[in-house]
């Protein structure tokens, strides 16, 4: 047998006498036993990386609700470059629902952190983590084939639901027992003192984290931060369409994108509103499955939609004005074409599963439902049938079929500490945008703010970036050496010709 198999049998069997233990006693609340590491074999290892693997079993709930254990999976990249420091860094995902056991590669080849153990932590509810919350059907390829309907997406939601709720307490997967089980891993692993790198999601839990002041904790770095005070069903369409005339105000100021797309804002509100009215017909080339085109209907969800997953990525930013200028003109392929950018002809599609859809409905059903939130931005005078266009990737419609507990009120206030902290967000950052992040800055004392110039969502994805992470982590108190940020600033220039 594969050492895949053998490690998944043994956790099997180690999680069935759990489950098997608590259904004779009594689920009353009492302390829970300190977490161990079950140290075994990798199951996606890294070339010329020296790792630790296992799992971390851990209460699903711990109010005394169920005693029944769940496993967290947990890689730990050995530093390799000397000296080593002995405090690592819990490094934690975004999504929620992201996968980071399967990054440890990818990590590898990135020095900046390389002088400390890095923690990945597949979250509850992720990837190899059991069990895994993985909806299938929700993985749709919409400039093709389009979005799936109300009624659709309500079935496909109350079947994963229901497969899972037989066996799982959906309301435990939330940001609060999250941030509980990542001081015990830690603990676990037998470090007594740690750092943090949050991104996106992963920043939002990192302040929990904070909340409950763990022992040890030495640093945080908040990247693309997305606060408990934030409601993300009311705030990111408003924080998308904010952001969206910030680039378009930053192609104004430069002289030769000015030149180039005149009045491009009033141009692309006309464009959207024809969409906005009736969709079209054009032939498109899917970025999930290269081939040829494809005739697909097109529509202003669809331009927008596309829109904001391209304002994420630093090197599309650049094409943005150039692809509004050819949605203004009605040509849809060019204006698709320019959001994808050169097409790699080794890239391969991501593989089925490999986001956990419903870990991220039950923590953000726990997180946003039954309060208003913080506004953190205003939107003037983009016309309301686009505004009305504009559909995030979920929203308060699917709570009504994953139906999970709301958090309690505590949760949603701001978080209060003296911690060092690094605050890195883009300046295009669609959806937690520097407003967000310098809301931060009043509760957290001992905080510093790098907004990165023409950056889009998580600032350690660019060099600058991950050079003032390592900074930061190899002393907190020392000023910092921040130069490359007017570089990048110098370097930073909107793409006006093919």
């Amino acid at each position: 047998m594969k050492s895949g198999v053998v490690w998944s049998a043994v956790l099997g069997a180690i999680l069935a006498a759990h489950v098997q233990t608590a259904a004779a006693r009594p689920a009353t609340v009492r302390p829970a036993p300190a977490a161990r590491f079950l140290e075994g074999p990798c199951l996606l290892p890294a070339q010329d990386v020296a790792m630790r693997c296992g799992v971390v079993l851990v209460p699903e709930r711990r109010d005394g609700r169920s005693d029944r254990m769940i496993s967290l999976a947990v890689q730990v990249l050995l530093a390799s470059r000397q000296p080593a420091h002995a405090d690592p860094v819990m490094l934690l995902g975004g999504g929620p629902g992201q996968i980071l056991t399967d990054k440890a590669q990818g990590l590898s080849r990135s020095s900046g952190l390389r002088d400390r153990d890095i923690i990945l932590l597949d979250q509850r509810g992720v990837g190899l983590s059991r069990p895994a919350l993985v909806c299938d059907g929700m993985e749709v390829d919409e400039r093709i084939h389009g979005f799936m309907s109300p009624d659709e997406r309500k079935r496909v939601l109350a079947a994963c639901a229901d497969r899972y709720g037989r066996e799982t307490d959906l309301s435990a997967y939330s940001t609060a027992e999250n941030a509980a089980d990542v001081i015990e891993v830690v603990r676990a692993l037998g470090y007594k003192q740690w750092n943090v790198l949050g991104v996106s999601y992963g920043t939002r839990l990192g302040l929990n984290i904070m909340r409950l002041k763990p022992e040890g904790l030495r640093a945080v770095i908040l990247d693309s931060p997305y606060p408990p005070t934030v409601n993300g069903f009311d705030a990111k369409p408003t924080l998308f369409f904010d952001q969206l005339d910030r680039l378009i105000a930053g192609c104004a100021a430069d002289a030769e994108c000015a030149r180039a797309y005149p009045d491009l804002k009033q141009r692309v509100v006309a464009a959207l509103s024809r969409l906005a009215a009736h969709t079209v017909q054009a032939q498109l080339t899917s970025r999930r499955t290269p081939g040829p085109p494809q005739t697909a209907t097109v529509s202003a969800r669809l331009v927008l939609g596309h829109l904001q997953s391209a304002m994420y990525d630093h090197q599309a930013l650049r094409r943005i004005p150039a692809a509004l200028d050819s949605l203004s003109k009605d040509d849809y392929a060019g204006y698709f074409t320019l959001l994808d950018g050169p097409r790699d002809p080794s890239s391969r599609p991501p593989p089925p599963g490999g986001f956990a859809h419903g870990m991220q409905l039950s923590v953000q059903c726990n997180d946003e439902q039954g309060w208003g939130g913080t506004p953190q931005a205003t939107v003037s005078d983009w016309p309301r049938d686009v505004l009305g266009a504009f559909k995030y990737s979920y929203g308060r419609e699917d709570c009504q079929t994953w139906r999970v507990d709301a958090a309690a009120p505590a949760l949603h206030a701001p978080v209060v500490s003296d911690l060092p902290v690094l605050v890195l967000v883009g300046e295009y950052d669609p959806v937690t945008p520097p407003v967000v992040a310098r809301g931060l800055l009043p509760d957290l004392k001992n905080a510093r703010l790098v907004v990165m110039p023409g950056a889009g969502h998580v600032v350690t994805g660019v060099p600058c970036g991950q050079a003032l992470a390592s900074q930061f982590m190899t002393d907190p108190a020392k000023p910092l050496d921040d130069h490359c940020v007017a570089q990048v600033g110098r370097d930073f220039h909107f793409q006006t010709s093919p």
